[in-house]
Formats: structure tokens, sequence, C-alpha cells
């Protein structure tokens, strides 16, 4: 399977995984909307970090095997290359948007193929390569 293939799969894992987590939060432990999307979203990133360390960029990552201490860079790294591809997503949206008129869905599903491109590149040029 392709190493884009696997961050993919990933992905969708992931996504499952995060609003399990949210709608357990709010409906389960009866906590806030806000309180449960924001656990949600730090725990799933979590998940995405170890995941994608451990299964989408194996051969190419020399952090697998060190100490927790020693993968704090790659886990500030993979923090930056979210807000990073979160960042260029929201832009691309807005400007889909309001400058060119697109429709929402098709805003949101193009918005969100730059999200998956960039992160998929940042995180396997930037955040799992050798050291």
């Amino acid at each position: 399977m392709s190493q884009f293939m696997r961050f993919i799969l990933v992905g969708i894992f992931n996504t499952i995984f995060g609003y399990s987590l949210i709608f357990s939060f709010m409906y389960y432990a009866r906590l806030s909307p806000e309180v449960s999307n924001f656990c949600g979203y730090a725990l799933a990133l979590l998940m995405s970090f170890i995941l994608n360390l451990n299964f989408t960029f194996t051969t190419s990552s020399t952090y697998k095997n060190d100490t927790l201490k020693n993968k704090l860079e790659p886990l500030l790294r993979f923090l930056l290359v979210f807000g990073v591809s979160y960042a260029a997503n929201y832009g691309m949206l807005i400007m889909l948007l309001y400058k060119f008129n697109l429709h929402v869905a098709l805003s949101q599903i193009f918005a969100g193929v730059v999200y998956v491109l960039l992160s998929y590149l940042l995180n396997k040029y930037y955040v799992f390569t050798s050291k």
C-alpha cells in the first residue's frame, strides 16, 4: 500500500475517532460542546501523530524508536504542520466562497483537498524525515 494511501486511511480513521470522542464527551461525560470539541480534537490530533509515526511514515522516520523526550521535536513540527495546513484550508475556503462565489459544498471539498495534500507533503518532508 502506498504511503499516501496509508495517510488517507489514518485520516479517515482519525476523523471517525475524533467525532466519536467529541460525541462521547458531550453525551456520556455531559461536557459542554465547546469542551467536548477541544478535548476530542486534542486527543485525535495526538492519535494522528502516533498513527502517522508508526504506520504512515514508518520507513522514512527515524523517530520511531526514540524516547518520548526525543519525540517532542517531531510532535511540535506536527502541530505546526497542522496549523499551517488548516490555515491554508481556511484561506482557500474563504477565497473560493467570497472571491469566486463557488458553491459552499464544492468550496469545502476543494479546501479539504488543499489541506490533505499540504499536510501530507509537510509531514513527509518536514515532520517524519531522517534527523
